[in-house]
């Protein structure tokens, strides 16, 4: 069999890289594109982050400064549910290492430890028709519409008495729809989704931190200059998000703008790299304040 040398790109039963950690919530452009169905997905990332939080950047810390290098291994698999559109499940897991100073002090902190793992479940809506790894070969991308519920588990490193800590220790639930429209060697995007947080009853020595519901929107621009690789341009925004520690408001609701910029290369039918770049542009003083790289590598198995 052959088949052409253009991106597979994983959207719409993948879903985005970004969204697999709770430092970020964003996806990458052409993230929720269609995918061949019974073709195991493997994925491996390295972040960077620099922010004012822990590992968990709803959650800022007054005067953190924050370096974060985070692995993450994410498997994906499609399938059809016999409606003839592509769904698809995943599984993701994500190892960091923190290191955090306080400014104005002398404290310091670093930590290294699993994350939270986190399950999606994707479906079309429609235009992502479940399509054979011979027939997605010849496939012609269309307009689309795409859901997914994420549900991140209490699975990681936790100790309500450290400083850092890799896990949530609290369960978390994001509904999340993308449209995409191509046009010529360009695609626009647009996503949007709500995220809902149980409370963690043991936060820094017993208290009981709450966060209220965070929503996200995005957009995407991106352009093909070969069938093998192409570039984005992004911008995300999110608002809400305030937490509560014991009942009391810790004034820090997110009203952000970020910017970011993407590429993909694909190095065979199986083979692709991808790097993205996201910074914080505009915020509230005590939001959370994230800048973001990213590499990727994505190999199919067949």
């Amino acid at each position: 069999m052959t088949f052409s040398l253009r991106p597979l790109n994983l959207g719409a039963a993948c879903l985005a890289s970004l969204c697999a950690l709770p430092v970020a919530h964003a996806d990458n452009a052409r993230d929720w594109q269609n995918m061949p169905i019974n073709v195991p997905v493997g994925f491996a990332y390295y972040f960077n982050i620099d922010s004012n939080t822990a590992f968990d950047t709803n959650l800022p810390i007054k005067g953190a400064d924050t370096n974060i290098d985070a692995g993450l291994l994410r498997f994906a698999y499609a399938f059809d549910l016999g409606n003839g559109l592509v769904s698809a499940v995943q599984v993701l897991q994500p190892y960091a290492s923190v290191d955090l100073a306080l400014d104005q002090t002398d404290f310091h902190a670093k930590q290294a430890a699993w994350g939270d793992t986190s399950l999606v479940f994707a479906t079309n809506i429609f235009g992502g028709k479940a399509l054979t790894l011979e027939e997605f070969a010849k496939f012609q991308p269309e307009t689309f519409l795409s859901g997914a519920v994420w549900v991140t588990a209490p699975t990681g490193s936790y100790d309500g008495n450290r400083t850092i800590n890799i896990g949530a220790n609290r369960w978390a639930f994001k509904p999340e729809l993308a449209f995409g429209h191509p046009f010529g060697n360009s695609w626009i995007e647009v996503n949007g989704w709500l995220q809902w947080y149980t409370d963690n009853d043991n936060y820094q020595g017993g208290s009981t931190l709450s966060q209220d519901m965070k929503l996200g929107l995005e957009a995407h621009y991106s352009y093909n200059f070969t069938p093998a690789f192409w570039v984005s341009a992004d911008v995300f925004y999110t608002w809400g998000g305030e937490t509560q520690i014991d009942g009391t408001d810790q004034d820090n609701r997110a009203d952000t703008w970020q910017m970011g910029v993407g590429a993909q290369l694909a190095l065979s039918p199986k083979d692709a790299v991808s790097a993205a770049y996201i910074n914080t542009v505009s915020k509230p003083d005590d939001a959370p304040d994230v800048q973001l790289f990213m590499l990727s590598y994505r190999r199919l198995f067949f």
